[in-house]
């Protein structure tokens, strides 16, 4: 699930409902995520990577429809991994 600080209470509740029942909940809308100054915003195959694992899919799996190497998913999902733990760190 992806949601934004800016939904409603409401939405929190039903995005957990639906979580809990095995349903993926991201949003309709295209976000802006913020860039520091100096960093790059992900290419589009990261993008791409991190869609698939957000559907649960395995490495195998992504690396095959992707036709890329399983080395460069689980690369791709650490980084992204470590940035997520940073990112919450700093927010405490």
């Amino acid at each position: 699930a992806f949601i934004t600080k800016s939904n409603t209470e409401e939405y929190f509740v039903q995005s957990l409902k639906k979580v809990m029942v095995g349903e993926s909940v991201f949003p309709e809308e295209s976000l802006q995520i913020p860039v520091m100054v100096g960093e790059s915003p992900l290419t589009e195959r990261e993008i791409e990577v991190l869609r698939l694992i957000c559907e649960d899919l395995a490495n195998k799996e992504i690396a095959d429809r992707l036709g890329i190497s399983v080395n460069t998913v689980t690369t791709i999902s650490r980084v992204y991994s470590k940035k997520r733990k940073k990112s919450a760190e700093q927010d405490w």
